[in-house]
């Protein structure tokens, strides 16, 4: 069997003890480090270092301005053919029947029994 030495095993005790110190030191600082940067983070705002561009995309908002370009363009249309429309009646003739329309009215006032 072998035998160490009561030195050699608390040598080996101690470098083990020494790298779990180190190991500990070493996560303590990393956390202290973060938790700075999360005090700092809470106290003045985050700074976004990876701006994203992209925009959320509707199909639904595109529909709707599809419709509303669609609805706009006839509704134009219809106004063009409204006011391109000449008028169907005589203005004249009918200025005519009006006033003759009112003469027999004033005198059928005017009739009496």
């Amino acid at each position: 069997t072998l035998h160490c030495s009561p030195f050699l095993k608390i040598s080996k005790q101690y470098l083990a003890l020494q790298d779990a110190q180190k190991k500990i030191g070493l996560i303590e600082r990393e956390n202290k480090t973060l938790s700075t940067r999360l005090a700092n983070i809470y106290r003045n705002g985050a700074m976004v270092d990876c701006w994203n561009k992209y925009q959320q995309k509707s199909s639904f908002r595109e529909k709707q301005n599809l419709d509303i370009v669609r609805i706009t363009l006839e509704n134009q249309s219809i106004l063009k053919r409204i006011r391109e429309r000449k008028p169907t009646y005589d203005r004249k003739q009918t200025e005519l029947d009006w006033q003759a329309i009112r003469r027999t009215s004033v005198f059928l006032l005017n009739f009496q029994y």
